[in-house]
């Protein structure tokens, strides 16, 4: 009874520290929670949304072939069940958007009895077998335009203005991320998914009795190249362009990529700030339960038992880890619910609950427990194996012997505090190395939640800026002569024009293969420039290519050597080539050669499927209604729209999370400092208050804390920015993709912070000392 309500009473005299210590356990449970529950619901309902719906495992695109051979395809070995359909992407005139917009068309059952790729309907109702005119819509384009069952629409099919009434809004795994082939971004406001009745859409696109998309899915145990290779073969006088695999689908290859990557941060950054976290609890809960000696050993003379003592102890030790926790608890929870919805806001799933992670709650807990309890113990079994007499003593000073910077007379000329600082901090110098090390840790997590912010900033410059000159690019439906740049150029608004020619194509060294777009640019390029390491521009080769990173990291090639190149359109030409340079491309796996070179392979006389225009935005309505006159452009697409989306998809994702590890890293760094100061005040409060009555002012007892304070922050200092860059390139070299990776980059104002965040804790605990 009387050990309880001292309990309390501690923890009341304690409550300064017994805050800052409950919220070091908050921070490193609540990133463990937040980034655990996050992939958890993510993963979870990809594959509930995968499973359910029947989302297809092999791809195929051509040009048109007979609706007889569906059952040839149904006969190639591993085959399990096959679907075919018309695909097509066409001008979508929209009355409230000044510029173009482009809708895929996609094909379905008049009897809705899809097998692949089913709708989930999330809006409206299905379409009705007669009724020519109507569609399904996906939702993110939807939303993005404020569209609901009954609106009505415009599309240019086969050159047809062609009214469409929008009967229901609908969700496919084929488009949880809808973004079309050659964009890097989704663009949902320009961009939409539209499903049509098999027989309307074939008669609307003059495709009766025909098909130019496959899917389907592979028997078990069926090898996916072997069916891969035997459609190409089948389907090769039927100008199929392209077979590629789920991975290779570029709605899953976006959504499978971010739950990796969800899952790397749910792995190794919450361990990081929860290992942190144990080190300075144990560090110091061990320090407090060392203040406390003289208490440990009057209790010992009253008669209580070391076992009473030790549950004392785990008592203070469980009441503060728990308020941490239930904080920690809440907070994760809250912050993995904010960002499973920012998940919602781009991932389009029919069930995307938050999923509370009991597993992650539970073990936070256990660590920060096991933590907190071997600090205090250790500290514990040191006091209590002493005689109370001896206990309630200081400990007795340990021997200490003259440093060679004395024998040299070099302190002599230091003040009275400087060399009682000088002293005892050389002479316990273990203890200010971890203590340092402590606070470097500390400030690592401030720089490692911080420097995401530089890394984006970077990444928008680099891969959307400076390589990127051109106002818009300007899509093709199909491959056209380059004349067609002189009309370009004669839009009222239109600066300049260049073409570039985009072919699919097969890049093959040794057993190594990646199928990826081979990007044609004139080799006197002015609005689109490719950058090397250095941010400087590369010059176009004749006769070589440029190879993203990931993709020659992906084929395991190097400079100077030799590429075997299959083109996957046209005549289908092969030919090799010599890679004379890598380019640093953070997203997209793309290889860049001059576009004649491409025309040549190709056989083609001189045709673009792409320009890149640069504008007067004087004119920019007027282009707009240009545009849409033209039936043979499939999208126009604005860098400024491009780094927005960027900046309201990934970069937000990103920064969200990574303001609150740093937010929670900051709340560390203060803990940590302050705690640290509190324990020195308490550990040296016997020779403080006898300097006083010996005749030292306040302001030298002061600067003998302020000294050591100042020192084991400047010591922690350099520390803390080798700790920050390894742990940040480490988490961020396993997150890394092919398709999609962050620059390492931390600007010197991010050291500064961090350095700013400790020096000011460091302040903020040196003025409650003075206080105090």
């Amino acid at each position: 009874m009387i050990l309880n309500k001292k309990l309390f009473r501690d923890l009341f005299k304690l409550k300064g520290q017994v805050i800052t210590i409950a919220l070091v356990v908050c921070s490193g449970i609540s990133v463990l929670i937040s980034s655990i529950s996050t992939y958890l619901s993510l993963s979870q309902a990809q594959h509930k949304f995968y499973s359910d719906y029947h989302f297809a495992e092999v791809f195929a695109t051509l040009k048109r072939a007979p609706v007889y051979m569906q059952k040839r395809i149904g006969e190639i070995p591993g085959v399990s069940q096959v679907e075919t359909r018309i695909v097509e992407d066409v001008t979508l005139d929209l009355p409230w958007l000044q510029e173009p917009a482009i809708g895929r068309f996609i094909s379905i059952p008049d009897s809705r009895s899809s097998n692949l790729n089913q709708l989930f309907l999330r809006k409206g109702r299905w379409l009705e077998p007669g009724n020519a005119n109507e569609v399904l819509v996906n939702e993110g384009f939807a939303d993005s335009n404020a569209i609901k069952p009954g609106d009505q629409i415009y599309a240019l099919l086969n050159g047809h203005r062609q009214l469409l009434r929008i009967v229901g809004i609908v969700l496919s795994p084929e488009y949880v991320y809808a973004i079309r082939g050659e964009d890097l971004l989704p663009d949902n406001r320009h961009f939409g998914v539209f499903w049509m009745n098999h027989k309307a859409l074939s008669a609307a696109l003059g495709m009766q009795e025909g098909f130019n998309d496959i899917s389907l899915t592979l028997a078990p145990n069926a090898s996916e190249q072997s069916v891969r290779n035997d459609l190409e073969q089948l389907f090769l006088d039927y100008g199929l362009s392209i077979t590629y695999n789920r991975k290779d689908q570029v709605s899953d290859r976006f959504v499978t990529n971010e739950i990796n990557q969800q899952k790397i941060i749910a792995t190794f950054i919450p361990p990081i700030f929860l290992v942190v976290a144990s080190f300075l609890l144990n560090l110091v809960t061990g320090r407090l339960v060392q203040n406390q000696r003289e208490q440990i050993a009057l209790l010992k003379a009253l008669g209580y038992t070391n076992s009473s003592i030790v549950l004392y102890y785990s008592k203070l030790v469980l009441v503060i880890v728990l308020l941490g926790a239930i904080l920690g608890i809440g907070l994760g929870a809250w912050f993995g619910k904010l960002m499973t919805q920012l998940y919602a806001e781009y991932f389009r799933f029919p069930v995307f609950h938050y999923l509370f992670s009991i597993q992650a709650a539970f073990i936070g807990v256990l660590v920060s427990l096991f933590a907190a309890g071997s600090g205090a113990l250790r500290s514990i079994y040191q006091v209590v194996n002493l005689a109370p007499a001896v206990a309630m003593r200081p400990p007795a000073p340990p021997i200490y012997r003259m440093f060679r910077l004395e024998r040299f007379d070099l302190i002599s000329h230091l003040s009275a505090s400087a060399k009682m600082f000088y002293r005892h901090t050389f002479r316990h110098l273990f203890r200010t190395l971890i203590t340092s090390i402590g606070i470097a840790l500390a400030m690592a997590l401030v720089i490692l939640g911080l420097f995401w912010h530089d890394a984006v900033q970077y990444l928008i410059k680099t891969q959307f800026l400076m390589p990127q000159k051109q106002d818009a690019t300007v899509s093709f439906t199909q491959q056209l002569q380059d004349k067609v740049l002189i009309e370009l150029k004669h839009i009222n608004g239109v600066i300049n024009a260049e073409g570039y020619r985009i072919a699919p194509a097969l890049l093959r060294n040794q057993n190594f293969s990646e199928q990826t777009a081979l990007f044609g640019i004139p080799p006197d390029a002015k609005l689109k420039t490719i950058l090397d390491k250095n941010e400087n521009p590369i010059s176009i080769p004749e006769n070589a290519l440029l190879l993203s990173k990931g993709l020659a990291e992906r084929l395991h090639v190097t400079l100077g050597d030799w590429v075997q190149i299959n083109m996957l359109e046209g005549n289908r030409a092969k030919t090799r080539l010599k890679v004379q340079g890598i380019v640093n491309d953070y997203v997209g796996m793309f290889a860049y050669t001059d576009i004649f070179l491409i025309n040549r392979i190709l056989n083609e006389d001189h045709l673009i499927n792409q320009a890149g225009i640069s504008i007067d935005h004087k004119y920019i309505n007027q282009l707009y209604k240009e545009l849409k006159k033209i039936p043979k452009v499939s999208s126009i697409t604005f860098n400024v729209s491009i780094v927005q989306t960027f900046k309201e998809t990934f970069a937000k994702h990103i920064l969200v999370f990574t303001s609150i590890l740093a937010g929670f890293a900051i709340v560390i760094a203060i803990a940590v400092v302050y705690n640290n100061a509190i324990i020195i005040l308490a550990e040296r409060s016997w020779e403080l208050s006898t300097l006083r009555v010996l005749g030292f002012t306040e302001r030298e007892v002061s600067n003998i804390l302020f000294y050591n304070i100042i020192f084991e922050v400047l010591l922690a200092i350099p520390m803390g920015i080798f700790f920050g860059y390894w742990v940040s390139w480490s988490i961020l070299e396993l997150m890394q993709t092919d398709w999609f990776k962050i620059p390492f980059i931390i600007e010197p104002k991010t050291y500064v912070i961090s350095i700013i965040v400790v020096i000011i804790s460091s302040v903020m605990s040196l003025k409650r000392l003075i206080l105090i």
